[in-house]
């Protein structure tokens, strides 16, 4: 999901017509889409749009990585919705081997590559206290 500004237009003949849309906002949310298969989620959203949701969703929103898509010079920061903010999730992970079980990641490597330290999760699950990722 992602928020900017697009321009409809007809495209076809006076048989049929199509609509498309133009903007960098449009193919930027299509690559966002694509990236749910790398990150093995079924939704991502830019900054842009975490940053137009009121506070109560914004805390469901976990931030998975910083990424310069093709066609952008920025990094952008994406996130994924979790239904349960971290802070009132009754069954946290209390160790690594149940903190794989709960992801899609199959090991520390994959844990790595998309930015998370394992050690300040371990940390934070011993601890009780949220992560910042």
């Amino acid at each position: 999901l992602h928020t900017g500004w697009a321009i409809e237009g007809s495209i076809g003949s006076k048989v049929k017509i199509d609509a498309s849309y133009l903007s960098p906002h449009v193919n930027l949310a299509s690559r966002l889409e694509s990236a749910t298969k790398h990150y093995r989620v079924p939704l991502l959203m830019s900054d842009a749009f975490v940053a137009g949701l009121n506070g109560v969703f914004q805390s469901t929103c976990r931030r998975v990585d910083s990424v310069t898509f093709k066609g952008s010079n920025e990094p952008m920061k994406i996130f994924h919705y979790d239904s349960v903010p971290i802070e009132h999730q009754t069954d946290k992970p209390k160790n690594y081997a149940e903190l794989l079980s709960a992801t899609s990641w199959k090991d520390e490597a994959e844990i790595n590559r998309v930015g998370v330290d394992v050690k300040e999760i371990l940390s934070s699950l011993e601890s009780g206290t949220s992560v910042s990722i």
